[in-house]
């Protein structure tokens, strides 16, 4: 998450892992099986940084479908097996 930056938080010095509880938020739903959506991706990032956040305010659709779409790609090992 920190090579997105959604929040420009890095880009003012924010340390390296400020996105960190936000990406445990989103490990422990894949851990699940959850699917990662715009709307759960959404969901996560307003109980962190709340409505008005800048990403999920600005963002469009499109680009928080690419985000959430990378996030589930993280949850596939190397070799493209599938976790049960």
């Amino acid at each position: 998450m920190s090579r997105w930056d959604p929040e420009s938080l890095l880009a003012f010095e924010a340390p390296q892992d400020e996105y960190e509880p936000e990406a445990r938020a989103f490990a422990a739903l894949l851990d699940r099986g959850v699917t990662i959506t715009p709307e759960v991706v959404r969901q996560v990032w307003e109980d962190w940084f709340g409505p008005d956040s800048a990403f999920v305010r600005l963002a469009s659709p499109a680009v928080l479908a690419e985000f959430a779409g990378e996030l589930n790609q993280a949850a596939v090992p190397a070799d493209g097996s599938a976790q049960v």
